[in-house]
C-alpha cells in the first residue's frame, strides 16, 4: 500500500472509531435504527450532489465525509441489531463492482463507455432478476427540507458547470441517466 493508501485507512478506521463512539455514548445515536436512518442518507445524498454542482472542492470533500459517516453509521446499527456489519458491507461493495467490470478483472472487452455501461446493465439485470425493486421515492417522499434549502443556496451562490445540476434535477424526475448502484 501506498503511504496515500496508509493515510486514508488511518482516517477511515478513526471515522468507524467516531461513529461506534457515538453509537453508544450518545442517546440520539443509541435510538436509531437502520429505518430510521433512511431519510437521513437521501438527505446527505443530495447534499453531496448538491456540492458537486457547486464545484466547491472543500464542499464536496465535506459532504462526502457526511455520506460516509451515514453509511458507516448504518453498517453499525446492523451489527448492533445482528443483522450484518461493516466488514460485509465492504467486502460486498468490493466485490459488486470488481463482478461488474469484467473489461478490468475478466477478459471481457470494452473500449467505450457505452459498452461498460452495457455491460454493467447486463450484469446488474442478471443479479438484480428475482429482486424486488429496491428504490422507491413514494416511501420516503420529496428531497429534503433542509437539502433543498441548501442546495437552493448552493444553486444561487456557484455557477452551474458542465450541466451536472440539470443532471441531477432530470435524475430526480425519474430519468435512467448514467447513475450505478
Amino acid at each position: 500500500m501506498s503511504d496515500s493508501d496508509n493515510s486514508a485507512m488511518a482516517e477511515i478506521a478513526r471515522l468507524l472509531e467516531v461513529v461506534r463512539k457515538l453509537r453508544a455514548e450518545c442517546p440520539w445515536d443509541r435510538e436509531q435504527t437502520v429505518a430510521s436512518t433512511a431519510r437521513h442518507v437521501i438527505e446527505e445524498a443530495y447534499e453531496v450532489a448538491d456540492a458537486i454542482a457547486s464545484n466547491d472542492n472543500a464542499d464536496i470533500a465535506e459532504e462526502l465525509g457526511d455520506l460516509l459517516y451515514q453509511t458507516f453509521f448504518v453498517a453499525v446499527i446492523a451489527e448492533d441489531e445482528s443483522r450484518f456489519n461493516v466488514a460485509k458491507v465492504a467486502r460486498e461493495a468490493a466485490d459488486k463492482f470488481v463482478r461488474r467490470h469484467p473489461h478490468i478483472y475478466g477478459d471481457v472487452k470494452a473500449d467505450t463507455a457505452e459498452q461498460v455501461l452495457s455491460n454493467w446493465d447486463k450484469i446488474k439485470s442478471e443479479e438484480k432478476k428475482d429482486s424486488r425493486q429496491r428504490w422507491r421515492p413514494r416511501e420516503y417522499g420529496t428531497r429534503p427540507a433542509r437539502a433543498d434549502a441548501r442546495g437552493e443556496a448552493r444553486r444561487k451562490s456557484a455557477p452551474q458547470r458542465d450541466g451536472l445540476a440539470r443532471h441531477w434535477r432530470g435524475a430526480q424526475e425519474g430519468s435512467r441517466g448514467t447513475r450505478r448502484g
